[in-house]
């Protein structure tokens, strides 16, 4: 009967349907079925506690794995220990589940408290580590701090992706014991207070992605782009820290010397462009294809602009691109034009452009060479909603250039002028296949008359249009919401109206 028995399983293990079966339902967190058919026959028993284990929130299911006599839950749900883990066989169940463990998320109703974290590192065996097969760890547990001198109990030289959410300096022993133990890290994550972490990251020689997010920002400084810049894989940087006026200044880039050889995603702050100007210029990656940018400073001349877009221009992989600023730069988009050469596929401008600079003719300027384009975003927090004079704003003739030049679009986010009608369309263009997903400014919903007019004519170029929420909209009153909604529910009604009204045409053509 047994090998009849494993005869069946190696049958049924052979089929891809089993293990596709259980993978779906990992993926929908269908956990009721899966501790059902973990209770089954043995074909599927392991992959489906492989499936229940993968991923955790919490470690009290783990703990519960001792023995009845060493653990107990009083009437509160709080858990403890009754006596001490310190027999070998007390752990036999626990190392069993604990190696299928793939992926810890640990949040504050996660934790057991300090004084079973604190028996479970004293009763540990030496040999033993606590999850071998963990591979991403997420610690995002604030409110009490002490319970973070317990996060090196998770380490594990498996760990390949790591991040801390946490307000202690118990992050520095934490990080201290990750060097010893998580040597093949690759992705690091920290959130904290006042604690600058970037020395102790020259060691993760393995490091591919580092995002330092700190309350209140730390400055990035020369010693922190130097531990950086020498990590041979580190190829996503991003912090809200900013670049100190004299962090560069004082950096002085050999030509042998190693500098971000691997970046491809960088994502700074800073108050003075010649430092963020300088290090791109020192940059000696090929693939940095991503860079986002806020701009912190109320005053920037013209010339530091137009250097910084030129340090940007140097690495001809650069498609996607987010500039921003704190204050408005007013900057003319003659300065901007050492971006025409690049492939852009998304760019994003905040802040930036003078709003005089935000017409049909000088945004079909800019975007006249980027055919590859697929989302651009161009506003400014002061751009007057409803000019009463001169027409300061782009209009919905802009779409047309933006169907012709750019047919990758998909998305696009303007301040539009909805006051003046539309000139009639050239009825013989045809319209763009491809669908629009258009991010519209809250204020002018208030316009629906206007507003709708101006649908009209979009649809007569982007028929698949859909009208999406944009940030000022995303945080505005449900009113406003409900505007956007009523406006996307009538352009399907608007398109097959236009389609009728084309085949009549064509049919009053052909019968004459």
């Amino acid at each position: 009967m047994p090998a009849k028995a494993d005869t069946q399983t190696r049958i049924m293990l052979g089929f891809d349907a089993v293990p596709t079966l259980i993978a779906q339902l990992q993926s929908d967190n269908q956990r009721r079925t899966l501790f059902s058919l973990s209770l089954t026959c043995k074909a599927v028993c392991g992959l489906a506690l492989d499936a229940l284990w993968y991923k955790m929130s919490s470690l009290v299911p783990l703990l519960k794995c001792f023995p009845d006599d060493v653990w107990r839950e009083d009437e509160t749900g709080t858990w403890s220990f009754a006596r001490a883990p310190s027999e070998r066989v007390d752990w036999t169940r626990l190392r069993e589940h604990a190696a299928r463990i793939k992926e810890v998320w640990v949040y504050e109703e996660g934790l057991p408290g300090l004084d079973v974290m604190a028996h479970l590192r004293i009763h540990l065996p030496c040999d033993t580590i606590l999850l071998p097969n963990l591979r991403v760890l997420y610690w995002r547990a604030t409110k009490q701090p002490d319970l973070f001198h317990y996060s090196s109990l998770l380490l594990t030289p498996s760990l390949v992706e790591c991040s801390f959410e946490c307000n202690t300096h118990a992050i520095l022993a934490t990080l201290y014991a990750m060097q010893g133990q998580c040597r093949t890290l690759k992705r690091l994550s920290v959130l904290t207070c006042t604690v600058d972490v970037s020395p102790m990251i020259s060691s993760f020689t393995h490091l591919t992605y580092f995002n330092l997010f700190s309350v209140p920002p730390l400055p990035v400084n020369t010693v922190t782009i130097r531990n950086l810049a020498t990590l041979p894989h580190l190829a996503e940087w991003i912090t809200n820290g900013r670049v100190e006026m004299n962090a560069m200044k004082d950096l002085h880039v050999a030509t042998h010397e190693v500098f971000f050889p691997s970046l491809r995603k960088l994502g700074l702050h800073g108050a003075d462009l010649s430092a963020i100007t300088k290090m791109l210029n020192s940059t000696q990656s090929k693939s940095l294809h991503q860079l986002t940018y806020t701009h912190n400073a109320t005053q920037t001349r013209q010339e530091s602009i137009c250097s910084f877009t030129k340090a940007i221009a140097k690495h001809e992989k650069i498609n996607d691109l987010f500039l921003s600023s704190d204050y408005p730069l007013q900057t003319p988009f003659s300065v901007l034009d050492n971006l025409s050469g690049l492939r852009m596929r998304k760019v994003r401008l905040f802040n930036v452009a003078a709003n005089d600079e935000l017409t049909d003719a000088s945004l079909a300027w800019l975007t006249r060479s980027w055919s590859a384009l697929e989302s651009f975003y161009c506003c400014n927090d002061d751009t007057p909603v409803s000019p009463h004079d001169d027409r300061t704003l782009p209009t919905c003739e802009l779409f047309a250039h933006f169907a012709a030049h750019c047919p990758r679009l998909t998305h696009l986010s303007l301040t539009l002028d909805v006051l003046h009608p539309p000139p009639p369309r050239d009825p013989s263009a045809p319209p763009h296949a491809g669908p629009l997903f258009f991010h519209p400014h809250a204020v002018l919903l208030s316009r629906c008359a206007d507003v709708y007019r101006t649908i009209e004519y979009i649809t007569d170029v982007y028929p698949r249009l859909s009208l999406r929420l944009s940030d000022d909209i995303r945080y505005s009153d449900p009113d406003t919401v409900e505007i956007l909604d009523e406006l996307n529910s009538r352009i399907p009604d608007i398109v097959l109206r236009r389609a009728a009204l084309r085949r009549a045409s064509l049919s009053s053509v052909s019968a004459g």
